[in-house]
């Protein structure tokens, strides 16, 4: 069952505001139930950009539209209930004969990379369940309406760019850890004596992180990847 809320053949101004996402425009939200499924309730949002010319990414002669195609990506919760992305990204075919792009379709990484699952904001969201609210992977799918691979093959690379940014320990003489957290899940202190220098004095000291959770706001299906972007260190401690 579907049940339309709001339609327009125009653009809402509200409708904008409310969902977000600059120079995309709501043509249609739409409540699908779907309560013989898994995953039950959810809003529908239509999106899509203003008419405009188009030029080819191989040769850059203009190209003539060639319509659009519906992406359906999974967005953040909006006002409680699972929600939707439809985005209806506009196509074009390139009139220049010998140019091997035949015809190319709308990208946006603000929305969405090609061929992702999630949109780039729910992405970002999900992440800080996981650093900042202690959430697991599974409890993110939940609150997504998806399944657990879903998740977590659209945060992990985004989790493993940052982990690898060195940029992170500018300005860090100092690692901490929760030593409850330490005691439980190594008998072994060595990356943390390393970490502090005896010539560095106490004012100069300055901490990274402060991992303030206790070893039972871990989930050990979560891979090592969410535990060390929920600790802000190594993991497992070597």
């Amino acid at each position: 069952m579907t049940q339309t809320l709001a339609t327009d053949t125009g653009y809402c101004v509200r409708c904008h505001l409310l969902v977000g996402l600059d120079g995309f425009h709501v043509v249609e939200v739409a409540e699908v139930d779907e309560r013989q499924g898994w995953r039950g309730p959810f809003l529908r949002v239509m999106r899509e950009s203003q008419p405009r010319l188009g030029a080819c990414r191989s040769c850059g002669v203009v190209a003539r539209s060639h319509g659009r195609r519906q992406v359906r990506l999974v967005d953040t919760p909006c006002l409680g209930r699972k929600t939707e992305l439809v985005w209806r990204k506009r196509t074009w075919r390139c009139v220049e004969p010998f140019c091997p792009a035949r015809s190319f379709t709308e990208q946006d990484a603000r929305i969405a990379s090609p061929r992702a699952l999630h949109i780039a904001r729910a992405c970002t969201w999900a992440i800080r369940q996981l650093r900042r609210e202690h959430a697991s992977v599974a409890g993110l799918a939940r609150q997504l309406g998806t399944a657990w691979r879903t998740v977590w093959e659209s945060v992990k690379p985004l989790l493993q760019a940052r982990a690898e940014d060195e940029t992170r320990f500018e300005g860090v003489r100092t690692l901490g850890g929760d030593e409850h957290l330490w005691h439980h899940v190594s008998t072994t202190a060595s990356s943390i004596s390393t970490a502090a220098s005896p010539e560095a004095s106490a004012t100069e000291t300055t901490t990274a992180y402060a991992c303030s959770s206790s070893v039972e706001d871990t989930t050990p299906s979560d891979p090592p990847e969410v535990r060390r972007a929920r600790f802000g260190m190594a993991w497992p401690p070597a």
